[in-house]
């Protein structure tokens, strides 16, 4: 009974943790493709149509995730079993050879090659910062989008990079209880890292920042004059 209701607690936990991200993740993803539309300045600069099409692929991957089945590479069928982590294997884990390419190739390799990259242009921005230090204007410009970037990739790989690492340990060895659970949980947490990547993207995006503060700005001013004026009819 004790450990059904622990169950319980934590599937409500982690729920309550995806709509807790999912929703101001959502709003933020849609208040900035609306910007995106809207100004056509935002629209046509380079550094941030990177971060356009970012936003939408995590927006639709959001709204319409579903579960990623290789049904035509495998024909059995997933034993659901409710009292385990994550309700069991899937079918796909029962092939070994699959299963670790798979895993290899579409998740930690992709993972490894963001951080490398990041570290190459981290590495870059240092060195270009030396050559252009004479022209500050240009400077300001790539720094944006450096930051735009950088700030994207430390979220993913803040989450990614244990995971990884726990994932190998996983893969290659006899791991114990507590490695899958801690595994569990980074994959859930790997969730909610996506959901931040529309709240990120939108706070480091100056043009629409400026704009949200001149509308909260307006609303205020507004909301202060009503006031004054029914101070004044009394």
């Amino acid at each position: 009974m004790n450990e059904t209701s622990l169950s319980i607690q934590e599937r409500f936990t982690k729920f309550s943790l995806l709509l807790l991200f999912a929703i101001p993740s959502t709003i933020c993803a849609l208040y900035f493709i609306y910007n995106a539309i809207r100004i056509r300045t935002f629209r046509k600069r380079f550094q941030n149509q990177t971060l356009i099409i970012l936003v939408c692929i995590v927006l639709l991957n959001i709204l319409l995730n579903n579960s990623i089945t290789m049904s035509f590479l495998y024909s059995c069928g997933s034993n659901v079993k409710y009292n385990e982590i994550l309700c069991g294997i899937q079918c796909i884990d029962g092939f070994s050879g699959l299963s670790t390419f798979n895993w290899l190739f579409n998740i930690l390799f992709p993972v490894f090659i963001i951080i490398f990259g990041s570290s190459l242009l981290l590495i870059r921005v240092l060195w270009v910062r030396r050559i252009m230090q004479r022209n500050l204007r240009n400077w300001s410009k790539n720094w944006k989008m450096i930051v735009q970037l950088l700030g994207i990739a430390l979220v993913y790989t803040l989450v990614w990079l244990p995971l990884s690492i726990i994932s190998l340990m996983t893969t290659f060895g006899s791991p114990s209880y507590s490695i899958h659970s801690i595994e569990t949980n980074l994959l859930f947490i790997s969730y909610l890292c996506e959901m931040c990547v529309p709240i990120v993207a939108l706070f480091l995006t100056p043009e629409i920042i400026l704009k949200l503060r001149g509308r909260m700005q307006s609303s205020i001013v507004d909301i202060a004059s009503v006031t004054m004026g029914q101070y004044s009819k009394h």
